[in-house]
């Protein structure tokens, strides 16, 4: 499985372009999360070639996650596309001449999962709870926001007694 993530940059020396088109299987990710799934293939389409003394990676990501809806906290399967994604690696820092790329599309992936989802964009939960978001714009009447700490003073909070405990 690792031998599919190398580029060989020793190939790529003399003007060649790697073309990238990988199906990779999500298990790589080794994400031990119930609430964030991947559960189809990561599509990677792109080139690898050399420019100078760095190694040019151009990628298009695409997948597919599962996260739970921040209303409802039903399952909600999230589109994860990247387009045009470019990673520069100095030729330097490639030591065995050879790159995997397995670590950068993980932490790209990761990176680019959204930390919330939402039901359809719109959760049908959403009604239920409506009065617990704040909506400054078009406050209603009839549900009003709840805010438990719109009464407080600050200057009045917990004012500290300024005798030490020894003279007390």
């Amino acid at each position: 499985m690792e031998e599919e993530f190398k580029i060989f940059v020793d190939r790529l020396k003399h003007g060649e372009v790697e073309e990238i088109d990988e199906s990779y299987d999500p298990s790589f990710l080794s994400i031990q999360e119930k609430e964030l799934v991947f559960p189809e293939p990561i599509n990677v389409q792109g080139e690898a070639y050399i420019a100078e003394e760095d190694l040019v990676l151009r990628l298009d990501i695409d997948t597919k996650a599962i996260l739970p809806c921040r209303i409802c906290n039903n399952p909600v399967n999230v589109d994860i596309v990247l387009e045009g994604h470019y990673h520069i690696v100095p030729l330097s820092e490639i030591k065995s001449g050879v790159y995997s790329v397995k670590d950068h599309i993980r932490e790209t992936l990761l990176l680019e999962t959204p930390q919330f989802a939402e039901c359809d964009d719109m959760c049908p939960e959403r009604e239920k709870l409506k009065h617990f978001f704040s909506n400054s714009k078009n406050e209603d009447i009839n549900h009003p926001t709840y805010q438990p700490f719109q009464n407080l003073k600050l200057g009045e909070i917990n004012q500290i007694d300024e005798k030490p405990l020894e003279e007390k």
